[in-house]
């Protein structure tokens, strides 16, 4: 490349020096003007919004301000009004060279600085220091070399270097800033000290990163916007304990909420690390910086992508709904057993089994409708379920004739199962119950513009309103897809009977549904391990298929189930029992998942129950 350039400086008959605040202070740039005024060649140096210091080498031969292109053409004319060949340069200057006028702005529109005059001022003081130190290094002759000096340096600019990763356009501008991680709560301090920067943080507080509870957690804490917010996340009861009073004088200062590791890594997926959305006062999109925590180097690195910067807001969200607000000191009389209580407090919810609860509890007061409706589809035996469902319902429907089909879905949640209804071609109407208000206005809202389908909102005392509803008329089919593991044990013949009295003689009430092992279900403990191995079962299988949002659904029914809300699964001869004494006889079992596991670990199952109108009676199972 080297003899390349000083061949064309050579043949060059005019020289055109475009001086940028980045070109300014490279070297090359001297060399190449210098060539060509040793050579007594015409040097036109153009600035762009840029002054050159009086000292620079080329201050002086500065001609134009490119950005003005009026004043930038008359210059070009008087240089080529003195070189030898005229006509080639004058054709140039009145034909091509006005079509690159619409370039030339563009470039020096990328030109123009952006920053404020003092940060570029200090940007540049900084780049020009570390050039002069190399320069005067590399210059330095001095014999012997001093080793140990040279390693020194060049240890130090590594260590510049390395905070520059080239990346991808993703990143937004080509590379990636990282800091190590022990340096950013000192920049931090400083960005919210200097531009009052609005943070929105995640922090995973440990034993080894103990600055918050230092001299340095206090200037994080007095420096920050009062707009901020920030979830702490702790790993255990006692890193809570060692933290809490630290954490009420941020609470007191900003909104701060608490959250537990458990939790992070099932909403975050695959990456649950410390990271932080930093903003100006400006809350524009293009006055944010993501700060992200990269566990393998240990380095925190600052990214621009608005995608990354709006999924981790997202995730910041998600995880609202599962901390708990930590209140700010009422007075500075709280007392200290005001405090212990709430701490204690925090620490039996986060860290302890959760006590029964009574009253009505939603599936949508645990897991958020937007998972539950990206990612319920995606069970793994679910498409299998719905489908064997459907297409048992369609072998029956020649039982009713020419019957207009009325069909009852309990439990509907956001319709993903009345979806399969809705698209029979058969005449029928469809009623779609649900309990949860949050799922029935999703419900209610896929729904509005199709008229086979009428949703309805129940009352619901947990869950009761599935248990107590009644509509006028009677139907042929009934189904309960996903939704019999909501109904209480002590519910379930209330439940079952209301079913047979929605039936028409001869009806059928199709169930697809979860089912644990058989066990006692009297005794707790073997219940919660029934419970466990059904759902590790089920989350082994996600995890394989990377279906981490099916992880996250199972991790949050099982805990339900474990604190007996919400989810009360049964083992599938237990379900069974309570058929006859409500009027229903099985008339077909068909098991989704592997058979072989119903006794060992549970599985998924699709039942074909038929009303009968002469009392209970014994019919043998068909298993297909």
């Amino acid at each position: 490349m080297y003899f390349e350039i000083e061949e064309a400086l050579k043949q060059a008959t005019l020289g055109v020096g475009f001086v940028t605040d980045y070109s300014s202070l490279r070297p090359w740039l001297n060399y190449e003007a210098g060539h060509l005024v040793s050579q007594n060649r015409p040097l036109i140096v153009l600035t762009a919004n840029h002054k050159l210091d009086r000292y620079h080498p080329l201050s002086h031969l500065v001609a134009a301000d490119a950005t003005d292109f009026l004043q930038l053409k008359q210059t070009v004319r008087k240089v080529i009004n003195a070189v030898e060949d005229f006509e080639q340069y004058q054709e140039f200057l009145l034909a091509d060279f006005c079509k690159y006028e619409e370039r030339w702005k563009q470039i020096c529109d990328a030109s123009t600085p952006w920053w404020p005059e003092k940060s570029r001022s200090r940007l540049n003081a900084a780049s020009r220091n570390i050039h002069q130190a190399l320069d005067a290094t590399i210059s330095d002759h001095a014999e012997p070399a001093n080793r140990c000096y040279q390693e020194i340096i060049t240890r130090a600019v590594e260590e510049i270097s390395n905070q520059v990763l080239v990346g991808d356009a993703s990143h937004g501008n080509g590379f990636v800033l990282s800091l190590h991680r022990m340096q950013y709560p000192e920049l931090l301090v400083h960005l919210q000290s200097s531009l009052a920067c609005r943070v929105r943080a995640i922090a995973v507080l440990d034993e080894v990163e103990d600055f918050w509870n230092a001299n340095l957690g206090r200037k994080i804490l007095e420096t920050t916007d009062p707009s901020s917010e920030r979830i702490f996340i702790c790993k255990s009861k006692d890193l809570l304990q060692k933290y809490w009073s630290t954490i009420k004088k941020h609470a007191c200062r900003y909104n701060v909420h608490v959250g537990t590791m458990f939790t992070f890594q099932n909403i975050a997926k695959l990456r649950a690390v410390d990271y932080s959305i930093l903003s100006d006062t400006t809350e524009a999109s293009a006055n944010r910086v993501l700060s992200l925590y990269d566990e393998e180097n240990r380095m925190i690195e600052f990214r621009l992508s608005p995608e990354e910067i709006d999924t981790r807001n997202r995730l910041f969200d998600a995880m609202l709904r599962h901390c708990r607000l930590v209140e700010p000191r009422i007075s500075p009389t709280t007392s200290v057993e005001e405090e212990e209580d709430e701490l204690q407090s925090l620490a039996a919810y986060f860290f302890e089994k959760q006590p029964r609860v009574k009253g009505t509890v939603h599936m949508t007061d645990r897991i958020l409708l937007e998972e539950y409706e990206k990612y319920e589809e995606d069970h793994p035996f679910y498409l299998d379920m719905v489908r064997r469902m459907v297409g048992q319902a369609r072998d029956r429907f020649k039982d009713f004739g020419e019957q207009k089909l009325r069909l009852l879905d309990f439990g509907a949640g956001t319709g993903h199962f009345t979806k399969r209804l809705a698209q029979l071609k058969e005449n029928k109407d469809i009623i779609a119950v649900e309990s949860d208000p949050e799922s029935f206005n999703r419900l209610q809202s896929k729904f509005y513009n199709d008229p086979s389908v009428k949703p309805e909102l129940a009352n619901s005392t947990q869950y009761e309103g599935n248990v107590d509803y009644d509509p006028d008329g009677e139907f042929h089919f009934i189904f309960s897809s996903f939704a019999e593991h909501h109904i209480k044990r002590g519910d379930k013949l209330r439940y079952l009977k209301n079913v047979y009295r929605n039936l028409k003689p001869g009806g059928y009430f199709v169930v697809g549904d979860e089912f644990l092992r058989p066990h006692d279900i009297d005794n707790d403990e073997e219940h919660d391990e029934a419970l466990k191995a059904y759902h590790h079962y089920i989350i082994d299988l996600a995890t394989q298929n990377r279906d981490f949002g099916v992880v996250n659904l199972e991790v949050e029914a099982m805990n339900c189930g474990l604190e007996r809300i919400i989810d009360f699964k049964l083992p599938l001869n237990e379900y069974l029992e309570y058929l006859r004494p409500c009027g229903l006889v099985l008339e077909a079992s068909i098991s989704i998942s592997p058979s072989e596991l119903l006794s060992t670990i549970g599985g998924i199952v699709v039942l074909v129950i038929r009303r009968i109108d002469d009392g209970p009676e014994t019919e043998s199972v068909k298993d297909s």
